[in-house]
């Protein structure tokens, strides 16, 4: 995987075949055509007997991303074009997983997709001149433009937990805050694309009931069972998927989890468990639509 920050204007790669450079017989033959918006699909149901009708349900639908790659070996020989064609054949070879290819059109931001292969045909060739023009296709289920990865970790919030009202009525009043004594259990993450994106969060032992909340929005998602020192919990909010050393661990949940995403700005996360002091990462990264 390319890192984005290395990647010159003009540039794609996949598959450790990189499209753009001096010396490189690959480059881009036309402007590359998907980085807008994606289309917005959205569920309309009719009024009852009445023209129009209500809209929910809007998203943005996959992207797709089309160009055309200017074939062009330094050995303008028919052989060297072939193999060059080859190569590039063999980097749009379908795959049944996304594939990551990082792109960075002219002086734009270096961005990186998550795509599957659905075209590279020939649309031009002159054996002659030792020379051809590729036209290819990604399709991406997931439509966000994201740059490198980034993570923070962070220890829970140290002190007794404390719940509820207190009675006699004492002052000041709790309400289910933590006596703070040495870790906040707090942590900003700063994203700085335009569009909210989903988290990873790995829990490492020794700790039980560890429970996030995003304090912008108030939404929390606690785990009621408990990490061993030797153990990891993950809780992706992609995929929705969690496991305890690589098993299934969802339903220890509590209750109804209330997912929240990390939203374009800075995202203040707190982090505490019934007990223990084993450690949260929290791997992200920031996107564009």
């Amino acid at each position: 995987m390319a890192v984005l920050a290395d990647l010159a204007p003009w540039r794609m790669s996949i598959r450790n075949v990189v499209v753009g450079g001096a010396g490189n017989p690959y480059r881009f033959a036309t402007v590359p055509e998907g980085f807008g918006l994606p289309e917005v699909s959205s569920s309309i149901t009719d009024y009852a007997q009445a023209d129009g009708g209500f809209v929910q349900g809007d998203r943005h639908e996959v992207r797709t991303i089309t160009g055309e790659v200017l074939v062009y070996p330094a050995n303008r020989g028919g052989a060297s074009l072939w193999r060059a064609l080859e190569l590039l054949k063999a980097a749009f070879v379908r795959s049944s997983v996304d594939l990551p290819v990082e792109f960075r059109v002219g002086d734009g931001r270096a961005v990186r997709v998550y795509a599957r292969p659905t075209r590279c045909e020939v649309v031009e060739m002159d054996p002659n001149y030792g020379v051809a023009t590729v036209a290819f296709r990604l399709v991406c289920g997931d439509p966000l433009l994201r740059s490198d990865e980034r993570s923070a970790t962070f220890t829970p919030a140290s002190g007794s937990g404390t719940t509820g009202r207190t009675y006699p009525r004492t002052y000041p009043r709790t309400y289910g805050t933590v006596n703070v004594t040495a870790s906040t259990g707090l942590q900003t993450l700063a994203n700085e694309g335009n569009y909210r994106v989903p988290w990873r969060a790995e829990f490492r032992g020794p700790l039980s009931g560890p429970r996030i909340e995003h304090l912008g929005t108030g939404r929390a998602i606690r785990w009621v069972g408990s990490v061993a020192s030797d153990q990891t919990l993950v809780i992706d909010s992609g995929t929705r998927v969690v496991t305890l050393d690589g098993y299934p661990a969802f339903a220890e949940l509590d209750d109804v989890p209330d997912w929240f995403w990390l939203e374009p700005g800075e995202n203040e996360l707190s982090y505490t468990a019934a007990s223990g002091t084993g450690s949260l990462t929290i791997t992200y990264s920031p996107a564009w639509m």
